[in-house]
């Protein structure tokens, strides 16, 4: 797993992973295939409320993907 400061820096990479594969891959398609509404991703991107721990497990099993989400989630509290 790439190295990340923040968890929404984690899902906005997440996203461009996919969207380079797909150049109309769109938030909406992402949304979906996370199973997150596509307010709250805007909410996280926009800083208005943070990707907790739980929602990022929940992404990264939709799209089973791999990673110690823990590790990131700890480093961004010190």
């Amino acid at each position: 797993m790439t190295d990340f400061n923040t968890p929404k820096e984690w899902l906005q990479n997440v996203y461009e992973t996919r969207k380079m594969k797909n150049s109309l891959y769109s938030m909406r398609a992402f949304a979906r295939d996370i199973q997150i509404s596509q307010t709250l991703i805007s909410f996280i991107w926009n800083d208005k409320r943070p990707l907790t721990l739980k929602q990022a497990k929940k992404v990264q099993e939709n799209l089973m993907l791999e990673g110690n989400l823990e590790e990131l989630f700890v480093k961004k509290l010190h």
